[in-house]
């Protein structure tokens, strides 16, 4: 490569730095929940500022994305940042995340949403990902094999 091709290739950072680098390091060792990320990346930003407010404890796993580990795709298999892992569940896209990180009553509400039904699931993702934009989410979802499931207390 020529040292004008050089010149002109995108650079990324590939570690965090300054404060960041801080709390990169505060939370390397080992934990049941990981978070998988870039440091430049917005989207993970706000899920990793989510996790500091709320007082989460969890692992960073600073993600290159040109070196994406079978760790991350296995949660994402398009390896794409922002993506947790606690114990045997993953889960990305930062809005969901954001959601899982900030419920008032804590991790348990997926509890409940991983056992309704993928259509039940995917309704609620809706509302949570992107229909809160245009509509109210509904208090219930009805389901023929539940009943009325409460979504919203």
């Amino acid at each position: 490569m020529t040292d004008d091709a050089k010149s002109n290739q995108k650079s990324y950072h590939k570690k965090a730095t300054g404060a960041a680098l801080v709390t990169v390091k505060k939370h390397s060792k080992e934990h049941d929940l990981k978070l998988y990320g870039s440091c430049f990346c917005p989207f993970v930003q706000r899920v990793w500022i989510s996790l500091q407010l709320k007082g989460i404890e969890y692992q960073y796993i600073e993600v290159d994305p040109y070196k994406k580990p079978d760790s991350l795709t296995a949660i994402n298999p398009r390896g794409l940042v922002p993506a947790l892992r606690h114990g045997n569940w993953g889960c990305y896209e930062s809005t969901v995340l954001m959601e899982y990180v900030g419920s008032p009553a804590g991790f348990e509400v997926f509890t409940h949403l991983m056992r309704m039904r993928s259509t039940e699931r995917a309704v609620a993702d809706v509302f949570v990902v992107g229909g809160s934009k245009r509509w109210s989410a509904p208090s219930t979802i009805r389901s023929k094999d539940t009943g009325s499931v409460p979504v919203m207390e």
